[in-house]
């Protein structure tokens, strides 16, 4: 948003902490940002299930269950499924806050070499996300031999 329009970073810089969370807390710096009809770094169907999963609970939150069968688990329990998307999702916003981040931070010399590694890191990133992990672990249920012959899941 600083980027689009500056004048909020100098108004972001002098209000008190109270203020400034009001103002610019991140749902109206979103709403501020869709106003100028500017892009979203992060895409409105992921912020609104990372908000879901991580900070504000919804009625239909259901924690740790992202994994081969969506059951809900009480403490650390181990999912490769819930890893990877951990990691794109931290990937992804890595690399599409690296442009303001550069901006905000102002010039520097590796500036071009952040911005670079950035699109490289974006280029990589799994397309397995929080918006379609059920849809992409479902698709390996039905495509592993071991889930798909009852025989095998005795063993």
């Amino acid at each position: 948003m600083f980027d689009i329009d500056p004048e909020a970073l100098e108004d972001w810089q002098t209000l008190e902490k109270m203020e400034r969370r009001r103002k610019y807390g991140p749902s109206r710096v979103r709403k501020r940002i869709r106003d100028l009809q500017q892009p979203l770094l992060i895409e409105e169907p992921n912020y609104a299930l990372l908000s879901e999963h991580g900070i504000h609970a919804v009625p239909t939150t259901s924690p740790n269950t992202i994994g081969l069968n969506h059951r809900p688990s009480l403490g650390g329990v181990y999912r490769e499924g819930a890893l990877v998307v951990s990691l794109n999702e931290v990937a992804w916003a890595i690399g599409v806050l690296s442009l303001p981040a550069v901006q905000l931070l102002g010039p520097a010399s590796d500036g071009r070499v952040v911005l670079e590694t950035a699109r490289t890191l974006l280029s990589n990133v799994g397309k397995m996300r929080l918006t379609n992990v059920k849809e992409y672990l479902n698709e390996i249920l039905l495509n592993s031999p071991a889930f798909s012959n009852p025989k095998s899941q005795r063993n």
